[in-house]
């Protein structure tokens, strides 16, 4: 039932909207209006037959005919829906590139100030488990021990 739903939104996609390669945006075709909206976190959402969608899995699957479990910016740009910077993967690839977070208050990815110790701790996660790294003086000796381990333990997985 969910392949013929996709079928059926897929060919409502190719009968009633064009895709514009300069604005990575879905146009319905008889006016070409763009109807997505913005959403709180930086996507666009595009609502078709009632159903909330987001604009970078519409186009996605308007190039590639199916959904993947997560689609990618490849730039990690939000706003780049252009289909060339756009990947399938699953969760844990995306989680992987992900941005540091505004609240990262070091500046490096998995980096944070133990304040009981005073010093700087490190961990990564790996296959749903978590790596401790050790206490460090710097923020940078700690993710520099990070990236060790974490690069290390890939290659003796490998």
């Amino acid at each position: 039932m969910v392949e013929s739903c996709e079928k059926a939104l897929l060919e409502k996609l190719k009968a009633e909207y064009v895709y514009d390669i300069y604005l990575g945006r879905i146009l319905e075709k008889k006016n070409l209006k763009d109807w997505s909206l913005p959403t709180p976190r930086g996507y666009r959402r595009i609502s078709i037959n009632g159903k909330q969608y987001l604009l970078h899995r519409l186009v996605f699957f308007f190039h590639r005919g199916y959904f993947p479990k997560v689609v990618d910016h490849v730039d990690g740009d939000v706003h780049n829906n252009c289909i060339e910077n756009l990947q399938g993967c699953d969760q844990k690839v995306n989680i992987e590139k992900a941005r540091i977070f505004k609240t990262n208050k070091t500046g490096f990815k998995g980096v944070s100030y133990n304040k009981a110790a005073g010093k700087y701790e490190s961990y990564f996660w790996k296959n749903y488990k978590k790596t401790y790294c050790g206490l460090h003086n710097t923020a940078e000796e700690a993710y520099n021990a990070r990236l060790q381990r974490k690069y290390s333990s890939d290659e003796t997985n490998s």
